[in-house]
């Protein structure tokens, strides 16, 4: 029987899943779930279990993020998707005769782009993921040989940030160039511009990252009331509205009155960090031929990545590549699941190497 192989992606808010093609990187039938409804090992088991109902000739790739043991199969931690405990349901997949691989996102992402993407013509290429979290990952010849956790290293930048729960450290990378980081700057200033007097809070409530929240707070869960501008004249609905309040609402502002704050100054902070994180990275991986991103921030191409990337070109501060074209090509993939693919591709390098060096 013609061996299949498979790929999952367990991201922070999204689980995904397919048949790989090993050759292509292709994916048939793309699945998608909630993160949050598998959370529990015995629920991610019976899911692998309902889409490979026979593990014979069968290849499993599963990359997931967060702080993940290979050769025990078991994710340590994974701060930012709520799961603070061990994750071992790799290991019940194989005591159930699944030939299975488990690999960190970060990892499975740039060896999807080395081997399918964007960077197969290049030798050194860094995968980079912006999304709830920020990670990255280095392979040289095809083969990750390492990944990094550069959202969690000292960061100084105003206003001062805490990292995700299971951080909450002051000042690192990652809340300043994931795809939460104009949540908690709208949310932050929203709260501290708190404004009591009636005449003041009518201008405050048309804000159009307000009237974002709300047009979105209002499409939501049926269930609830139907909520209008004026409504938000009541303390407790106003800081409904706030709480609702996220980063494409903030970037939607952005678009619509670009000089307007606090969505200005939330775009310009996120652009410099961003530069700051490809020039972080060359520094550390030296040489860099291209640096591939993923995640939620590639969806703010003009409003963020675009003009970080030609921020870093242009300005002195980072040191350059050593690669002979200078500093690295920097682009967004095309590949609609890289972590699916690039979990199989981990797969074969560790399982099947005959198909893997042939590629």
């Amino acid at each position: 029987m013609h061996k299949k192989f498979f790929g999952m992606d367990y991201g922070c808010t999204k689980l995904r899943f397919g048949e790989v093609n090993p050759i292509t990187g292709d994916i048939h039938n793309i699945l998608k779930y909630s993160s949050t409804k598998y959370r529990d090992d015995d629920k991610l088991v019976d899911l692998i279990k309902q889409l490979i109902p026979d593990p014979r000739n069968a290849g499993l790739g599963i990359c997931y993020a967060g702080d993940v043991d290979e050769e025990n199969l078991v994710v340590n931690l994974s701060a930012n998707s709520g799961n603070e405990l061990k994750k071992s349901f790799a290991q019940e997949l194989r005591s159930l005769g699944y030939d299975v691989i488990l690999v960190n996102d970060a990892r499975a992402l740039t060896m999807g782009v080395s081997v399918y993407g964007e960077g197969k013509d290049h030798h050194n290429v860094i995968g980079e993921t912006f999304s709830t979290g920020f990670g990255a990952a280095f392979s040289s010849g095809r083969i990750v040989w390492t990944h990094a956790e550069p959202g969690h290293m000292p960061y100084r930048k105003n206003p001062v940030l805490h990292c995700s729960e299971n951080c909450n450290n002051e000042q690192h990378l990652e809340p300043y160039v994931s795809g939460k980081a104009g949540e908690i700057l709208g949310r932050k200033f929203f709260n501290k511009n708190y404004i009591k007097h009636p005449n003041n809070r009518r201008l405050t409530i048309e804000h159009p990252i307000l009237q974002a929240a709300l047009k979105e707070y209002n499409l939501g869960d049926k269930t609830n009331k139907i909520l209008k501008t004026e409504d938000m004249m009541n303390d407790k609905t106003y800081n409904l509205i706030v709480s609702n309040i996220g980063s494409k609402h903030v970037y939607e502002a952005y678009r619509r009155e670009p000089k307007g704050e606090p969505q200005k100054n939330i775009r310009d902070l996120q652009v410099e960090s961003i530069a700051d994180s490809f020039g972080i990275l060359v520094s550390v991986y030296n040489p860099v031929d291209i640096i591939v991103y993923t995640g939620s921030l590639g969806n703010e191409q003009n409003e963020l990545m675009l003009p970080a990337i030609e921020l870093y070109r242009n300005r002195t501060l980072n040191l350059p590549s050593l690669s002979e074209q200078g500093k690295p090509i920097i682009v967004r993939t095309a590949m609609p699941e890289p972590g699916v693919s690039g979990a199989v591709a981990y797969y074969l390098q560790k399982k099947d190497p005959e198909i893997f060096y042939n590629l």
